[in-house]
């Protein structure tokens, strides 16, 4: 698994953890740290990294200051959920999108 995501203008560790609660994973937007609970499956274990990811991206871009406690993880879930799905079934478009954010002015 990755060791860094850069969220923002700001870079998150990226931990695999033994014990992470009762979470599957957390985000901690202070130390700016993700962890994973390392016993997970690898397609979990990275659907929980897009999850806190998304944690993340809402609190750098500060959108989470319109959600709090179970709506905030009502939405993160949903865009979780329908991200990865989007991705999976249309492997193309994903493709072409990274190409093209990672292509510089053309």
């Amino acid at each position: 698994m990755i060791k860094s995501l850069k969220i923002a203008a700001s870079s998150y560790t990226v931990s695999e953890v033994a014990n992470a609660g009762a979470d599957f994973g957390t985000c901690d937007h202070i130390m700016r740290h993700i962890r994973i609970k390392k016993t997970l499956s690898k397609r979990d274990r990275h659907m929980t990294l897009l999850h806190e990811a998304i944690h993340a991206v809402c609190q750098e871009y500060g959108i989470s200051q319109y959600f709090a406690g179970e709506a905030e993880e009502l939405v993160v879930r949903s865009l979780e959920v329908g991200v990865a799905n989007l991705f999976t079934e249309n492997k193309a478009f994903a493709r072409e999108l990274i190409q093209a954010l990672t292509e510089r002015g053309k």
